[in-house]
């Protein structure tokens, strides 16, 4: 198995009498501890598209509210330091004296830096 293949590993349910039926010991999901942002459903979007095998996994496992929100954060940090490292490189025109041009670069820079968060974090 190459290291870029995913193995699913299945759960063992357990089960509990009900009368005559057996019925699945599952229990509702957490509750995400913090709200879902953009990255976050982003990441889950891409999950259900691509990655179904790891989406149940983490589903399964009730991981997956603390892993949207791990991704959510982590990428709005990635975003931080990526626009501010562009910054620093690549200064924007007066935004007083260049109104129009200041909004065009940082929206480019925006632009530019969201490309990468979800490339190296989302979509991965």
């Amino acid at each position: 198995m190459s290291k870029n293949q995913e193995t699913f590993k299945p759960m063992e349910l357990t089960y509990h009498q009900e009368g005559e039926f057996l019925t699945p010991d599952i229990k509702p999901l957490t509750p995400p501890s913090q709200e879902i942002g953009k990255y976050g459903n982003l990441r889950n979007q891409y999950l259900k598209e691509f990655k179904p095998d790891l989406l149940m996994e983490l589903i399964f496992d009730d991981k997956i509210n603390e892993h949207l929100v791990e991704v959510d954060q982590a990428a709005q940090r990635r975003l931080e330091l990526i626009m501010a490292g562009m910054m620093k490189n690549h200064p924007a025109p007066d935004k007083k004296t260049q109104p129009l041009e200041w909004a065009g670069y940082m929206n480019n820079l925006q632009n530019l830096a969201n490309e990468i968060v979800l490339s190296e974090l989302i979509y991965n």
